[in-house]
């Protein structure tokens, strides 16, 4: 959503703190056109954000993994 097509990933990294344990992972597919702009929104939250193509050769899936952004929540808890 937006003119830029981000709102929709801001919205989520937003809602990520007190939801998503430290250390945890988030998977999504995305807009072809966008890789780069969705992945930097994520990079401060995560110890890891790659992006993967799709068979067109196309980014299409963002990958983060370690999520340092939460609070006092572990894995396990």
């Amino acid at each position: 959503g937006g003119e830029d097509g981000l709102d929709f990933y801001l919205k989520i990294a937003d809602g990520l703190k007190g939801v998503l344990a430290n250390g945890g992972a988030l998977f999504m597919e995305i807009g072809y056109d966008i890789g780069e702009s969705a992945a930097e929104i994520f990079r401060p939250l995560f110890e890891s954000v790659r992006l993967e193509k799709d068979y067109s050769d196309l980014d299409r899936f963002l990958i983060c993994t370690g999520y340092v952004g939460g609070e006092k929540k572990e894995i396990g808890e």
